[in-house]
Protein backbone atom coordinates (compact mmCIF):
# COMPACT_ATOMS: atom_id res chain seq x y z
CA UNK A 1 0.00 0.00 0.00
CA UNK A 2 2.59 2.04 0.67
CA UNK A 3 4.32 2.18 -2.88
CA UNK A 4 1.55 2.40 -4.38
CA UNK A 5 0.36 5.94 -2.76
CA UNK A 6 4.07 6.88 -3.92
CA UNK A 7 3.30 6.11 -7.15
CA UNK A 8 0.61 7.67 -7.17
CA UNK A 9 2.17 11.16 -5.71
CA UNK A 10 4.68 10.82 -8.13
CA UNK A 11 2.49 11.34 -11.05
CA UNK A 12 0.18 14.08 -10.25
CA UNK A 13 -2.69 14.91 -12.58
CA UNK A 14 -2.00 18.30 -14.38
CA UNK A 15 -4.75 21.03 -14.10
CA UNK A 16 -5.07 21.07 -17.95
CA UNK A 17 -5.98 17.47 -17.96
CA UNK A 18 -8.54 17.38 -15.09
CA UNK A 19 -10.45 20.48 -16.90
CA UNK A 20 -10.47 18.75 -20.16
CA UNK A 21 -12.45 15.37 -18.04
CA UNK A 22 -14.64 18.07 -16.22
CA UNK A 23 -17.02 20.20 -17.72
CA UNK A 24 -16.55 24.18 -17.47
CA UNK A 25 -19.26 24.15 -14.68
CA UNK A 26 -17.31 21.57 -12.78
CA UNK A 27 -19.47 18.66 -14.28
CA UNK A 28 -18.72 15.63 -16.07
CA UNK A 29 -18.10 16.20 -19.70
CA UNK A 30 -20.52 13.87 -21.62
CA UNK A 31 -19.17 10.97 -23.71
CA UNK A 32 -20.65 10.44 -27.10
CA UNK A 33 -23.09 7.70 -25.89
CA UNK A 34 -24.52 10.15 -23.38
CA UNK A 35 -24.85 12.84 -26.41
CA UNK A 36 -26.84 10.44 -28.52
CA UNK A 37 -28.81 10.04 -25.74
CA UNK A 38 -29.75 13.41 -25.17
CA UNK A 39 -30.42 14.13 -28.59
CA UNK A 40 -32.77 11.16 -28.13
CA UNK A 41 -34.39 12.97 -25.45
CA UNK A 42 -34.73 15.73 -26.65
CA UNK A 43 -36.53 14.02 -29.54
CA UNK A 44 -39.16 12.68 -27.80
CA UNK A 45 -39.75 15.93 -25.99
CA UNK A 46 -40.67 17.05 -29.40
CA UNK A 47 -42.81 14.41 -30.15
CA UNK A 48 -44.75 14.98 -26.84
CA UNK A 49 -45.35 18.48 -27.61
CA UNK A 50 -46.85 17.48 -31.28
CA UNK A 51 -43.94 19.18 -33.07
CA UNK A 52 -42.76 17.07 -36.61
CA UNK A 53 -39.54 15.84 -36.10
CA UNK A 54 -38.01 18.32 -38.74
CA UNK A 55 -39.81 21.05 -36.40
CA UNK A 56 -37.11 22.95 -34.04
CA UNK A 57 -38.85 26.25 -32.80
CA UNK A 58 -35.94 28.93 -32.14
CA UNK A 59 -36.65 29.18 -28.69
CA UNK A 60 -34.06 29.24 -26.11
CA UNK A 61 -33.33 27.02 -23.53
CA UNK A 62 -35.04 28.63 -20.33
CA UNK A 63 -38.44 29.20 -22.93
CA UNK A 64 -38.37 25.04 -23.96
CA UNK A 65 -38.07 24.41 -20.68
CA UNK A 66 -41.14 26.70 -19.12
CA UNK A 67 -43.55 25.34 -22.19
CA UNK A 68 -42.61 21.87 -21.34
CA UNK A 69 -43.57 22.20 -17.63
CA UNK A 70 -46.51 24.42 -18.41
CA UNK A 71 -47.79 21.92 -20.89
CA UNK A 72 -46.95 19.07 -18.54
CA UNK A 73 -49.08 20.94 -15.51
CA UNK A 74 -52.09 21.90 -16.82
CA UNK A 75 -53.18 20.15 -20.15
CA UNK A 76 -51.58 16.63 -19.57
CA UNK A 77 -53.39 15.51 -23.16
CA UNK A 78 -52.39 15.48 -26.44
CA UNK A 79 -54.40 17.99 -28.87
CA UNK A 80 -55.88 17.17 -32.36
CA UNK A 81 -54.25 18.96 -35.26
CA UNK A 82 -56.33 19.39 -38.27
CA UNK A 83 -52.84 17.75 -40.53
CA UNK A 84 -53.40 14.22 -38.94
CA UNK A 85 -56.10 13.99 -41.82
CA UNK A 86 -53.21 13.37 -43.76
CA UNK A 87 -52.71 10.08 -41.73
CA UNK A 88 -56.40 9.05 -42.14
CA UNK A 89 -57.02 10.28 -38.49
CA UNK A 90 -59.87 12.67 -36.77
CA UNK A 91 -60.81 12.93 -33.31
CA UNK A 92 -64.08 12.08 -30.99
CA UNK A 93 -65.12 12.51 -27.95
CA UNK A 94 -64.48 15.96 -25.15
CA UNK A 95 -62.22 18.55 -26.96
CA UNK A 96 -60.10 19.07 -24.25
CA UNK A 97 -58.91 15.25 -24.15
CA UNK A 98 -59.55 13.94 -27.69
CA UNK A 99 -59.36 10.58 -28.60
CA UNK A 100 -57.93 9.45 -32.06
CA UNK A 101 -60.54 7.68 -34.51
CA UNK A 102 -59.26 5.96 -37.89
CA UNK A 103 -62.05 7.20 -40.28
CA UNK A 104 -61.55 4.08 -42.46
CA UNK A 105 -61.89 0.98 -39.80
CA UNK A 106 -63.32 3.20 -36.96
CA UNK A 107 -60.74 2.44 -35.05
CA UNK A 108 -59.99 4.48 -31.47
CA UNK A 109 -56.75 4.58 -29.95
CA UNK A 110 -55.52 6.46 -26.38
CA UNK A 111 -54.69 9.76 -26.40
CA UNK A 112 -50.97 8.76 -25.74
CA UNK A 113 -50.91 8.12 -29.51
CA UNK A 114 -51.89 11.29 -31.01
CA UNK A 115 -48.87 11.47 -32.12
CA UNK A 116 -48.05 11.61 -35.92
CA UNK A 117 -45.49 8.19 -35.99
CA UNK A 118 -48.14 6.45 -34.15
CA UNK A 119 -50.72 7.75 -36.14
CA UNK A 120 -48.65 6.95 -39.53
CA UNK A 121 -47.91 3.25 -38.33
CA UNK A 122 -51.40 3.00 -37.95
CA UNK A 123 -52.52 3.33 -41.40
CA UNK A 124 -49.41 1.94 -43.30
CA UNK A 125 -50.17 -1.10 -40.98
CA UNK A 126 -53.81 -2.18 -40.94
CA UNK A 127 -54.81 0.17 -44.22
CA UNK A 128 -51.45 -0.04 -46.29
CA UNK A 129 -53.45 0.44 -49.84
CA UNK A 130 -53.90 3.69 -48.48
CA UNK A 131 -51.01 4.86 -46.82
CA UNK A 132 -50.18 6.85 -50.35
CA UNK A 133 -53.66 8.70 -50.43
CA UNK A 134 -53.48 12.37 -50.43
CA UNK A 135 -55.45 14.36 -47.39
CA UNK A 136 -58.78 14.96 -49.62
CA UNK A 137 -59.16 11.64 -49.56
CA UNK A 138 -59.59 11.01 -46.24
CA UNK A 139 -61.52 14.56 -45.76
CA UNK A 140 -64.24 12.56 -48.50
CA UNK A 141 -64.26 9.71 -45.95
CA UNK A 142 -64.78 11.53 -42.72
CA UNK A 143 -67.39 13.64 -44.28
CA UNK A 144 -69.09 10.41 -45.33
CA UNK A 145 -68.92 8.89 -41.85
CA UNK A 146 -70.22 12.06 -40.54
CA UNK A 147 -73.23 12.38 -42.77
CA UNK A 148 -73.95 8.42 -41.98
CA UNK A 149 -73.82 9.28 -38.10
CA UNK A 150 -75.91 12.06 -38.43
CA UNK A 151 -78.46 10.09 -40.16
CA UNK A 152 -78.29 7.61 -37.78
CA UNK A 153 -79.14 9.80 -35.44
CA UNK A 154 -82.11 11.46 -36.62
CA UNK A 155 -83.42 8.03 -37.68
CA UNK A 156 -83.34 6.27 -34.24
CA UNK A 157 -84.76 10.06 -32.72
CA UNK A 158 -87.89 9.15 -35.21
CA UNK A 159 -88.18 6.08 -34.24
CA UNK A 160 -88.27 6.79 -30.18
CA UNK A 161 -90.82 9.61 -31.06
CA UNK A 162 -92.80 7.00 -33.07
CA UNK A 163 -92.94 4.97 -30.23
CA UNK A 164 -93.74 7.11 -27.65
CA UNK A 165 -96.90 8.47 -30.07
CA UNK A 166 -97.86 4.90 -30.22
CA UNK A 167 -98.09 4.11 -26.54
CA UNK A 168 -100.10 7.62 -25.79
CA UNK A 169 -102.38 6.90 -28.42
CA UNK A 170 -103.11 2.92 -26.91
CA UNK A 171 -103.28 5.24 -23.78
CA UNK A 172 -106.40 7.34 -25.42
CA UNK A 173 -108.00 4.41 -26.62
CA UNK A 174 -108.00 2.30 -23.20
CA UNK A 175 -109.03 4.74 -21.49
CA UNK A 176 -112.20 5.89 -24.07
CA UNK A 177 -112.86 2.26 -23.91
CA UNK A 178 -112.67 1.92 -27.67
CA UNK A 179 -111.70 -1.15 -29.71
CA UNK A 180 -108.41 -1.46 -31.25
CA UNK A 181 -108.83 -1.09 -34.51
CA UNK A 182 -110.14 2.35 -34.33
CA UNK A 183 -106.64 3.76 -34.18
CA UNK A 184 -105.61 2.21 -37.89
CA UNK A 185 -109.08 2.82 -39.22
CA UNK A 186 -110.25 7.02 -37.74
CA UNK A 187 -106.99 7.92 -35.47
CA UNK A 188 -104.21 7.31 -38.12
CA UNK A 189 -106.13 8.94 -41.28
CA UNK A 190 -107.76 11.67 -39.70
CA UNK A 191 -103.95 12.67 -38.56
CA UNK A 192 -102.66 12.29 -41.88
CA UNK A 193 -105.61 14.63 -43.65
CA UNK A 194 -104.92 17.49 -40.67
CA UNK A 195 -101.14 17.18 -40.99
CA UNK A 196 -101.17 17.25 -45.07
CA UNK A 197 -103.62 20.01 -44.91
CA UNK A 198 -102.16 22.11 -41.89
CA UNK A 199 -98.30 21.43 -42.63
CA UNK A 200 -97.87 19.40 -45.61
CA UNK A 201 -97.39 15.68 -47.32
CA UNK A 202 -93.84 15.61 -46.35
CA UNK A 203 -95.66 15.55 -41.99
CA UNK A 204 -97.64 13.43 -43.19
CA UNK A 205 -95.18 11.03 -44.11
CA UNK A 206 -93.98 11.44 -40.63
CA UNK A 207 -97.61 10.50 -39.12
CA UNK A 208 -97.66 7.60 -41.14
CA UNK A 209 -94.27 6.38 -39.27
CA UNK A 210 -96.42 5.70 -35.99
CA UNK A 211 -97.21 1.85 -35.27
CA UNK A 212 -100.90 1.69 -34.52
CA UNK A 213 -102.09 -1.66 -35.82
CA UNK A 214 -104.70 -3.72 -34.19
CA UNK A 215 -101.98 -6.07 -32.54
CA UNK A 216 -99.64 -3.34 -31.99
CA UNK A 217 -102.38 -1.40 -29.52
CA UNK A 218 -103.47 -4.68 -27.64
CA UNK A 219 -99.53 -5.15 -26.71
CA UNK A 220 -98.81 -1.07 -26.16
CA UNK A 221 -102.24 -1.43 -23.65
CA UNK A 222 -100.45 -4.91 -22.03
CA UNK A 223 -97.52 -2.93 -21.02
CA UNK A 224 -98.95 0.00 -19.60
CA UNK A 225 -101.19 -1.99 -17.68
CA UNK A 226 -97.90 -4.29 -16.25
CA UNK A 227 -96.32 -1.24 -15.47
CA UNK A 228 -99.26 0.23 -13.40
CA UNK A 229 -99.68 -3.05 -11.49
CA UNK A 230 -96.20 -2.98 -10.27
CA UNK A 231 -96.01 0.53 -9.35
CA UNK A 232 -99.41 -0.16 -7.17
CA UNK A 233 -98.51 -3.48 -5.61
CA UNK A 234 -94.78 -1.64 -4.65
CA UNK A 235 -97.08 1.29 -2.95
CA UNK A 236 -99.37 -0.70 -0.71
CA UNK A 237 -95.99 -2.70 0.11
CA UNK A 238 -94.67 0.39 1.11
CA UNK A 239 -98.07 1.58 2.66
CA UNK A 240 -98.35 -1.74 4.57
CA UNK A 241 -101.84 -1.03 5.55
CA UNK A 242 -104.74 -1.14 2.49
CA UNK A 243 -108.34 -1.60 2.26
CA UNK A 244 -110.56 -3.81 -0.07
CA UNK A 245 -113.60 -3.44 -1.86
CA UNK A 246 -115.11 -6.10 -4.22
CA UNK A 247 -117.89 -6.28 -6.49
CA UNK A 248 -118.49 -9.72 -8.64
CA UNK A 249 -120.83 -8.65 -11.56
CA UNK A 250 -121.66 -10.43 -15.22
CA UNK A 251 -120.28 -9.17 -18.25
CA UNK A 252 -121.65 -9.28 -21.71
CA UNK A 253 -121.25 -13.01 -22.49
CA UNK A 254 -122.52 -14.03 -19.04
CA UNK A 255 -119.22 -14.88 -17.20
CA UNK A 256 -118.57 -14.28 -13.83
CA UNK A 257 -115.92 -11.23 -13.28
CA UNK A 258 -114.50 -10.22 -10.06
CA UNK A 259 -113.99 -6.54 -9.95
CA UNK A 260 -111.53 -5.13 -7.05
CA UNK A 261 -110.65 -1.77 -5.79
CA UNK A 262 -107.40 -1.37 -3.20
CA UNK A 263 -107.39 1.77 -1.00
CA UNK A 264 -103.88 2.96 0.67
CA UNK A 265 -101.60 5.64 1.82
CA UNK A 266 -99.73 7.39 -0.99
CA UNK A 267 -97.53 9.98 0.54
CA UNK A 268 -99.68 12.81 2.03
CA UNK A 269 -103.08 11.56 1.14
CA UNK A 270 -104.77 7.93 0.90
CA UNK A 271 -105.61 7.18 -2.87
CA UNK A 272 -108.22 4.57 -4.50
CA UNK A 273 -107.36 2.73 -7.48
CA UNK A 274 -108.37 0.09 -9.15
CA UNK A 275 -106.78 -3.13 -8.36
CA UNK A 276 -107.85 -6.24 -10.64
CA UNK A 277 -110.77 -8.05 -12.59
CA UNK A 278 -110.30 -11.73 -12.31
CA UNK A 279 -113.25 -14.27 -14.36
CA UNK A 280 -115.05 -16.40 -11.83
CA UNK A 281 -115.99 -19.85 -11.76
CA UNK A 282 -119.81 -20.99 -12.44
CA UNK A 283 -120.40 -20.95 -9.21
CA UNK A 284 -119.81 -17.87 -7.86
CA UNK A 285 -119.81 -18.61 -3.89
CA UNK A 286 -117.57 -16.67 -1.24
CA UNK A 287 -115.24 -19.54 -0.98
CA UNK A 288 -114.34 -18.94 -4.64
CA UNK A 289 -113.62 -15.09 -4.28
CA UNK A 290 -111.57 -15.68 -1.59
CA UNK A 291 -109.77 -18.00 -3.07
CA UNK A 292 -109.27 -15.92 -6.47
CA UNK A 293 -108.79 -12.52 -3.87
CA UNK A 294 -106.04 -15.05 -1.85
CA UNK A 295 -103.86 -15.76 -4.99
CA UNK A 296 -103.63 -12.15 -6.39
CA UNK A 297 -102.64 -11.06 -3.24
CA UNK A 298 -99.95 -14.01 -2.73
CA UNK A 299 -98.70 -13.32 -6.35
CA UNK A 300 -98.20 -9.53 -5.52
CA UNK A 301 -96.10 -9.84 -2.00
CA UNK A 302 -99.19 -9.11 0.18
CA UNK A 303 -101.07 -10.41 3.24
CA UNK A 304 -103.99 -10.60 4.49
CA UNK A 305 -103.61 -8.79 8.08
CA UNK A 306 -102.28 -5.59 6.65
CA UNK A 307 -105.47 -5.27 5.09
CA UNK A 308 -107.86 -3.69 7.05
CA UNK A 309 -111.96 -3.57 7.86
CA UNK A 310 -113.33 -0.77 10.27
CA UNK A 311 -117.13 0.13 10.58
CA UNK A 312 -116.33 2.45 13.66
CA UNK A 313 -117.69 6.27 13.09
CA UNK A 314 -115.37 8.49 15.42
CA UNK A 315 -116.42 11.56 15.98
CA UNK A 316 -113.07 12.95 16.86
CA UNK A 317 -111.61 11.57 13.38
CA UNK A 318 -114.23 13.77 11.79
CA UNK A 319 -113.43 16.72 13.70
CA UNK A 320 -110.65 16.40 16.33
CA UNK A 321 -112.06 20.44 17.52
CA UNK A 322 -115.18 19.88 18.26
CA UNK A 323 -116.65 20.28 21.69
CA UNK A 324 -118.63 17.12 21.18
CA UNK A 325 -115.77 14.91 19.54
CA UNK A 326 -114.63 13.27 22.75
CA UNK A 327 -112.35 10.22 22.97
CA UNK A 328 -114.60 7.19 23.80
CA UNK A 329 -113.68 4.02 25.79
CA UNK A 330 -111.98 2.96 22.55
CA UNK A 331 -108.89 5.13 22.87
CA UNK A 332 -106.39 4.25 25.05
CA UNK A 333 -104.34 6.94 28.16
CA UNK A 334 -101.89 8.03 25.53
CA UNK A 335 -104.39 8.14 22.87
CA UNK A 336 -106.62 10.58 24.78
CA UNK A 337 -103.23 12.71 26.27
CA UNK A 338 -102.25 12.92 22.59
CA UNK A 339 -105.78 14.35 21.46
CA UNK A 340 -105.57 16.72 24.41
CA UNK A 341 -101.98 17.83 22.95
CA UNK A 342 -103.84 18.17 19.36
CA UNK A 343 -106.42 20.36 20.36
CA UNK A 344 -104.14 22.95 21.97
CA UNK A 345 -101.77 22.90 18.89
CA UNK A 346 -103.05 26.22 17.11
CA UNK A 347 -101.05 25.63 14.54
CA UNK A 348 -102.51 22.23 13.73
CA UNK A 349 -105.36 23.84 14.15
CA UNK A 350 -104.68 26.12 10.99
CA UNK A 351 -103.84 23.27 8.78
CA UNK A 352 -107.25 21.50 9.59
CA UNK A 353 -108.56 24.30 8.01
CA UNK A 354 -107.11 24.32 5.11
CA UNK A 355 -106.31 20.36 4.38
CA UNK A 356 -108.32 17.33 3.44
CA UNK A 357 -109.44 15.14 6.50
CA UNK A 358 -107.03 12.39 5.14
CA UNK A 359 -103.93 14.74 4.68
CA UNK A 360 -104.23 16.24 7.92
CA UNK A 361 -104.29 13.19 10.02
CA UNK A 362 -100.99 12.20 8.20
CA UNK A 363 -99.82 15.13 8.27
CA UNK A 364 -99.63 14.85 12.14
CA UNK A 365 -98.57 11.45 12.33
CA UNK A 366 -95.30 12.32 13.40
CA UNK A 367 -95.97 14.44 15.98
CA UNK A 368 -98.84 12.21 17.07
CA UNK A 369 -98.26 8.50 16.14
CA UNK A 370 -100.75 6.61 18.00
CA UNK A 371 -103.75 9.05 17.49
CA UNK A 372 -102.76 10.11 13.47
CA UNK A 373 -102.64 5.61 12.96
CA UNK A 374 -105.92 5.03 14.54
CA UNK A 375 -107.36 8.07 12.50
CA UNK A 376 -105.80 6.58 9.16
CA UNK A 377 -106.61 3.11 9.59
CA UNK A 378 -110.85 4.20 10.56
CA UNK A 379 -110.34 6.58 7.45
CA UNK A 380 -109.08 3.56 5.24
CA UNK A 381 -111.93 1.57 3.64
CA UNK A 382 -114.27 2.72 0.82
CA UNK A 383 -116.93 5.39 2.21
CA UNK A 384 -118.67 4.78 -0.96
CA UNK A 385 -119.37 2.37 -3.94
CA UNK A 386 -118.31 5.41 -6.50
CA UNK A 387 -115.56 3.34 -8.13
CA UNK A 388 -117.02 0.12 -7.95
CA UNK A 389 -119.43 1.07 -9.63
CA UNK A 390 -117.74 3.10 -12.61
CA UNK A 391 -115.83 -0.18 -12.64
CA UNK A 392 -118.62 -2.22 -13.60
CA UNK A 393 -120.16 0.49 -16.30
CA UNK A 394 -116.31 0.54 -17.41
CA UNK A 395 -116.55 -3.52 -18.08
CA UNK A 396 -119.65 -2.99 -19.64
CA UNK A 397 -118.73 -0.06 -21.87
CA UNK A 398 -115.34 -2.26 -22.79
CA UNK A 399 -116.99 -6.07 -23.30
CA UNK A 400 -119.51 -4.94 -25.55
CA UNK A 401 -121.32 -7.85 -28.37
CA UNK A 402 -118.92 -6.90 -30.52
CA UNK A 403 -116.03 -7.48 -28.49
CA UNK A 404 -117.62 -10.17 -26.21
CA UNK A 405 -114.10 -12.28 -26.82
CA UNK A 406 -112.45 -9.97 -25.80
CA UNK A 407 -109.80 -11.68 -22.77
CA UNK A 408 -107.57 -9.13 -22.06
CA UNK A 409 -110.52 -7.02 -19.79
CA UNK A 410 -108.15 -6.94 -16.33
CA UNK A 411 -105.88 -4.78 -18.76
CA UNK A 412 -108.03 -2.74 -20.18
CA UNK A 413 -109.31 -1.93 -17.21
CA UNK A 414 -106.50 -1.15 -15.16
CA UNK A 415 -105.27 1.15 -17.96
CA UNK A 416 -108.72 2.90 -18.32
CA UNK A 417 -109.54 3.38 -14.54
CA UNK A 418 -106.03 3.77 -12.76
CA UNK A 419 -105.31 7.02 -11.24
CA UNK A 420 -101.74 6.38 -11.21
CA UNK A 421 -100.43 6.43 -15.23
CA UNK A 422 -97.98 4.52 -16.94
CA UNK A 423 -94.43 5.60 -16.96
CA UNK A 424 -94.40 5.78 -21.04
CA UNK A 425 -90.97 7.35 -21.01
CA UNK A 426 -89.72 4.05 -19.32
CA UNK A 427 -91.74 1.81 -21.03
CA UNK A 428 -90.08 3.32 -24.73
CA UNK A 429 -86.30 3.08 -23.07
CA UNK A 430 -86.49 -0.76 -22.62
CA UNK A 431 -87.71 -1.20 -26.11
CA UNK A 432 -86.16 -0.96 -29.08
CA UNK A 433 -88.37 1.42 -31.26
CA UNK A 434 -89.25 0.27 -34.80
CA UNK A 435 -91.59 2.75 -37.23
CA UNK A 436 -94.49 1.16 -39.55
CA UNK A 437 -93.70 0.25 -42.80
Amino acid sequence: MGTLRASMTRFPVSRETLEEFRGSDGEKAPEPKDAERESATRKELDSEQNLEPDESPSTSGDQKKAKMVSSSKFSGTRQYSESYISFGFTFTGDANKPTPLCVVCGEKLANSAMVPSKLKRHLQTKHPSLQNKNADYFVRLRQNTEKEATFMRKTTKVNERALKASYQVAELIAKSKKSHTVAETLILPACKAIVEEMLGPEAAKEIAKVPLSDNTISRRINDMSADIESVVLEKIRISEKFALQLDESTDISGHAQLLANVRFVDGDAIRENFFFCKALPEKTTGEEIFRVTSEYLEQGGLKWENCTISTECLDWVRDPYSSVSVGGKDMTLQEQEELTELRQNRGFKLRFADLPLDSFWLDTAKEFPLLANKAILTLLPFSTTYLCEMSFSSMIAIKTKYRERLRAVDEELRVCLSSIPARISALCSAKQAQVAH
